[in-house]
């Protein structure tokens, strides 16, 4: 488990403050006569076209505020093939706040494309899976030839290009039922007709059954943090209609308030998933339905947070973090060593494209006498944890397990990138400031110590050679917090 430092104590009073002041009171049923109509476009028409199915909504935020939303619908469009599933892209006219209970209106959806063509991809329902990076979004669906994943880069929001998708790297399972991403270890999970897997996307890997059998009968599933759920594997699953809380072991409870008011709007639901926030506790939930005489229609639950629906009915479990923590290294290498001092670097890792989620908060493991030190005993503004599984955000494979004293181990299972590249450190092989850290980051003069991204030793990883301040070039080791 994270230690909780002072900013993590300040953290959870702001939540809890949040949780008593803002939020719904537990004891107020779940309303859903307006949730239909609060997805509606500038000229205050609902998003949901009359007629036609649409499904499978996501909702994400972007870095400037807007929203942006993805939806599986077979309606008309200039490419569009009568009776075939496209996804359709949307942003907000407005910024939207966390805690907002009303959402902004929407532009005209526009297809996603592939050469300005839509990808018409079935004649039956798709799963769509989706995420928000710094550079855009990630997408990733179901098609007849398995599950593919394509970008839709800015300003593409306004046109739909997805690029050219591919499919997904791991050859074990592209071709199984796509029920859920879990975008944060890069996982995938999947049915294959015989068993539930759950396994990397990023790379080809047999990965492992998933025990819990209620998700081999479900379309899709959402997964919930384990800062709000109290599970690292936590999800959302709609299951014959009606929704339930569930994790991969096993453990399945009904939303019953949440499923009362289905009853009451007399739908059954499809898909759900989440709008995420930077603080958990103003997330979410938006879903799509059916009712006995009417196709698919988009719903955005404006009584309730997540947060509120499982103090209602959710089990929360054991008070938890995320079980693994992500790094990566940057995208490009900084000109010399006076790029600004340790603050500076910190920025860096959440400015970089490399960065997997702008929600998140990202450090430089660089070190600096007085500033940042990373030596058993010694430790200052240290950015790895105890005892803490961390992976690599780009394709989800294990880097190494902390010890007991928050360091890496003499190995590491896999380098931080395959391609060997120097990353400023300014450390000793035991994590300590060096000394050789060009003035603390601000100087061109003198040498600066780093390490070598493509090693598995953990000595040349922090500490393999010292370069020129002036003349050198470098990139940042980025460590999730």
């Amino acid at each position: 488990m994270k230690v909780l430092t002072m900013r993590g104590l300040i953290v959870v009073l702001m939540v809890l403050f949040v949780a008593v002041h803002c939020a719904p009171r537990p004891s107020d049923g779940v309303d859903l006569s307006k949730a239909r109509a609060s997805l509606m476009l500038a000229d205050g028409s609902t998003i949901s076209l009359d007629g036609y199915d649409d499904l499978n909504p996501i909702l994400l935020h972007e870095p400037n505020g807007l929203l942006v939303l993805l939806f599986v619908s077979d309606r008309p469009c200039g490419t569009c093939t009568t009776g075939y599933y496209n996804i359709f892209i949307t942003e907000s006219t407005d910024a939207y706040y966390p805690g907002d209970d009303e959402l902004p209106t929407f532009n005209d959806p526009i297809v996603i494309s592939q050469g300005g063509n839509a990808l018409n991809i079935d004649t039956t329902p798709i799963n769509v899976q989706a995420t928000m990076s710094l550079q855009g979004v990630a997408v990733m669906y179901q098609s007849p030839a398995g599950i593919y994943q394509g970008a839709i880069i800015p300003p593409a929001f306004t046109t739909g290009d997805i690029g050219t998708p591919g499919q997904i790297a791991n050859n074990n399972h592209y071709t199984d039922a796509m029920l859920y991403t879990d975008f944060r270890n890069m996982q995938v999970i999947t049915n294959n007709g015989v068993d539930v897997y759950t396994s990397t996307f990023a790379v080809s890997q047999p990965g492992s059954i998933v025990s819990n059998e209620n998700l081999y009968y479900a379309d899709s599933a959402t997964p919930l943090s384990a800062a709000v759920s109290g599970y690292t594997d936590s999800v959302l699953l709609p299951l014959f209609g009606r929704l339930y809380q569930a994790t991969q072991s096993g453990m399945n409870q009904e939303m019953v308030n949440f499923n009362n008011a289905l009853d009451t709007a007399d739908i059954n639901i499809t898909y759900i998933s989440t709008l995420r926030e930077p603080y958990y506790i103003f997330d979410r939930v938006v879903f799509s339905a059916y009712s006995d005489y009417g196709d698919n229609d988009l719903y955005f639950v404006d009584s309730h947070t997540l947060f509120t629906l499982l103090v209602l009915d959710g089990d929360f479990g054991n008070a938890t973090y995320e079980s693994t923590y992500r790094v990566f290294l940057t995208a490009g290498p900084l000109p010399a060593g006076n790029f600004g001092g340790i603050a500076a670097a910190d920025a860096m890792c959440s400015a970089d494209p490399n960065n997997p989620d702008f929600l998140s908060d990202f450090k430089a493991m660089i070190a600096s006498t007085g500033v940042r030190n990373g030596s058993a005993g010694a430790q200052i503004d240290w950015v790895l944890y105890p005892n803490i599984d961390y992976i690599r955000a780009s394709d989800g494979l294990p880097v190494a397990t902390t010890t007991a004293a928050a360091i890496f181990p003499g190995a590491l299972t896999n380098a931080f990138t395959g391609v060997s590249e120097a990353v400023w450190s300014g450390m000793t092989t035991a994590f300590a400031p060096s000394g050789n850290d060009c003035s603390g980051w601000t100087s061109t003069a003198g040498n600066g110590d780093t390490g070598l991204s493509s090693s598995i030793t953990t000595n040349a990883v922090i500490a393999n050679a010292p370069q020129a301040c002036s003349s050198s070039t470098g990139f940042l080791y980025c460590v999730e917090q």
